[in-house]
């Protein structure tokens, strides 16, 4: 079973949002306003978050576990 990392995940979501928001990215774009405009949902930046989180938490468990506590 490949091993899932952090980054990738968030990758994953980045793909999702642009897939997903491909038409409100495309218009900001041509109106020269990609920057200015609130195209960025709050799902995606929550998500990011949340998968980092858990791919973190799951490094410093399995060093503890491998390890144990110096």
């Amino acid at each position: 079973m490949p091993t899932v990392r952090g980054q990738d995940l968030v990758l994953f979501v980045h793909a999702m949002w642009y897939h997903f928001h491909a038409s409100d990215i495309r218009m900001a774009l041509a109106r020269r306003a990609f920057w200015l405009s609130r195209i960025y949902p709050v799902w995606a930046d929550s998500l990011s978050l949340f998968c980092i989180g858990i791919y973190r938490s799951n490094a410093a468990l399995s060093k503890l576990c491998v390890d144990g506590r110096h």
